[in-house]
C-alpha cells in the first residue's frame, strides 16, 4: 500500500509505503494525519488564584516554502492488529 501526501499542483511531497510480508490481511483502517505546527497559550485563571489555564492547537496546513511537518501513519487490520509509522514531509 503506498500512501502520498500530494500538493494541488500534483507533485508528491511525502510518501511512505506499507508492505505485508507474507500473511495478507484485510485493512479495516486508514488514518492518516498531517501536523505541521503547534501552538501553545497558557493563561492565569482569575477564579483559581495559582492556576494556570492551557490550551494547545495544532494545524495541519502546509503553507510556506520548506515547511516541514510530520505525517502519521496508522493502519487498523481486521485481525485487530495495527501499524503505526511517523514520517517527516518537506513543502
Amino acid at each position: 500500500m503506498l500512501v502520498q501526501v500530494v500538493q494541488k499542483s500534483g507533485r508528491v511531497i511525502g510518501s511512505c509505503e506499507l508492505n505485508v510480508a507474507s500473511d495478507s490481511v484485510d485493512v479495516s483502517r486508514l488514518d492518516v494525519a498531517v501536523v505541521s505546527g503547534l501552538s501553545l497559550s497558557v493563561s492565569t485563571k482569575a477564579d483559581f488564584p495559582g492556576a494556570l489555564s492551557v490550551h494547545v492547537a495544532k494545524t495541519n496546513l502546509m503553507h510556506h516554502r520548506y515547511q516541514v511537518a510530520k505525517m502519521s501513519f496508522s493502519v487498523v487490520f481486521k485481525s485487530a492488529s495495527s501499524l503505526k509509522q511517523l514520517k517527516f514531509v518537506y513543502l
